[in-house]
């Protein structure tokens, strides 16, 4: 990740691309949504929104892990913290009752001193 390696933040890339003379036109003008919308290093919470608005953006991902090209019997899954693609496009499908924000920090906390 060259560009967090070199410092900069998600502002110096919105600047960049605000800078820009034409629009990318984003879906909901929403990040999640730009380049490799499926990356497994995205938050299963961006990767809701994605494929609850766009669910064929899982296609790929799902399909790679259903190849069983790697040495476990049951093929592999490119995270083993949460679902598979499949089951995640699945996921994205069915009624929500909230939506986890995936930009929110969690707040410091001093009640387990």
């Amino acid at each position: 990740m060259p560009i967090a390696a070199a410092g900069h933040t998600l502002q110096d890339v919105r600047a960049f691309w605000d800078s820009q003379p034409f629009d990318l036109a984003l879906p909901k003008n929403d990040s999640a949504f730009g380049n490799c919308v499926g990356c497994f290093l995205k938050s299963r919470a961006r990767l809701m929104r994605v494929f609850r608005d766009e669910p064929e953006q899982a296609d790929w991902w799902a399909r790679m892990e259903s190849l069983g090209l790697a040495s476990k019997p049951n093929g592999a899954s490119f995270r083993s913290d949460r679902p598979r693609y499949a089951d995640l496009q699945r996921m994205a499908q069915e009624p929500v009752l909230f939506e986890d924000d995936p930009d929110a920090d969690t707040l410091p906390c001093a009640c387990t001193e």
